[in-house]
């Protein structure tokens, strides 16, 4: 079962990436939430095989990175908790296939570069929200595993 974390805050994207996976419970465990915080909790509770990220949050569009409720906060998160941790030391970056899978499926192309270079010890694409292209992109991951 791959795990997957998806981070939106928009009701419609919700509803959107809900249908696109209808079908694929067997294969796909699909967890939502809408804020950073709430993200970021989840990653430190259980690990994900993809997550995906919005960048702006909170109804808000186009928001500078450094505004705190993003979805670059949450990107990181991520680094930083890799580049703290045991599992760090014994994956270091050019062994990333240890890791999440990182979509960033922002409109916000600024935080989408943003997000994307503070993920460089991922495997991480860029991909503008649209249900069916995530989850192709999940089913190819897959594939890799």
């Amino acid at each position: 079962m791959i795990r997957i974390l998806f981070l939106d805050d928009d009701k419609t994207r919700h509803e959107a990436i809900t249908r696109a996976f209808v079908g694929t419970t067997d294969r796909f465990e699909l967890v939502k939430v809408k804020t950073a915080a709430e993200a970021i909790k989840r990653i430190n509770a259980k690990e994900f095989d993809i997550i995906m990220l919005d960048h702006d949050l909170g109804g808000q569009t186009f928001v500078p990175s450094v505004k705190p409720d993003t979805g670059y906060t949450v990107a990181c998160h991520l680094e930083n908790i890799h580049r703290l941790s045991e599992r760090y030391r014994t994956n270091p970056p050019e062994n990333r296939n240890t890791r999440p899978y990182v979509i960033v499926h922002t409109m916000n192309v600024v935080g989408g570069i943003n997000m994307m270079k503070a993920l460089s010890g991922y495997r991480a694409v860029y991909i503008p929200f649209e249900p069916e292209s995530l989850l192709y992109a999940c089913r190819e991951h897959q594939k890799t595993r």
